[in-house]
């Protein structure tokens, strides 16, 4: 998991743009693609007194684990 320390850094995004030029944002969802989706989850989980945690797996994929309490 190459980009672990990353991923819950704002403006992170491995997004890219589509084939004619525009990238998310620009196709509907305002935040899609900017990197904020995992950040301000897990801030509104820890606000809710639970956790978010991902488990990577190279080859296989990532899973996400939200607790709350």
């Amino acid at each position: 998991f190459s980009v672990a320390d990353r991923v819950w850094s704002y403006m992170y995004s491995t997004a890219n743009q589509s084939q004619d030029g525009t990238n998310f944002s620009q196709q509907g969802t305002p935040l899609a693609g900017f990197g904020v989706g995992l950040p301000l989850s897990r801030l509104y989980a820890r606000y809710l007194g639970g956790s978010l945690h991902l488990l990577s797996l190279p080859g296989i994929g990532t899973r996400a684990y939200l607790y709350l309490k």
